[in-house]
């Protein structure tokens, strides 16, 4: 099996659009993994901005019920 000039050229076109496509793609699928990479950070910087509100809120209402105890105690005794 013999390859024509005119074949070989026309394979080596196809090839050279093949790889004009898949670097194409390899592009846009890196501009997706990066624009990915940064919502899952926002994502995660909020979630423990959240957390640390949840810990203060948790801390201030310990606080709070142990204000209620101190006072129940005191009530009890007189």
């Amino acid at each position: 099996m013999h390859i024509t000039m005119s074949e070989a050229t026309g394979f080596s076109k196809r090839m050279a659009i093949a790889e004009q496509k898949l670097d194409a793609m390899k592009e846009i699928t890196d501009k997706r993994h990066e624009s990915l990479k940064d919502y899952v950070g926002k994502t995660k910087d909020m979630l423990e901005s959240r957390a640390d509100q949840m810990i203060v809120y948790d801390d201030k209402i310990s606080i709070v019920l142990d204000e209620i105890k101190k006072a129940k105690a005191m009530q009890f005794e007189f």
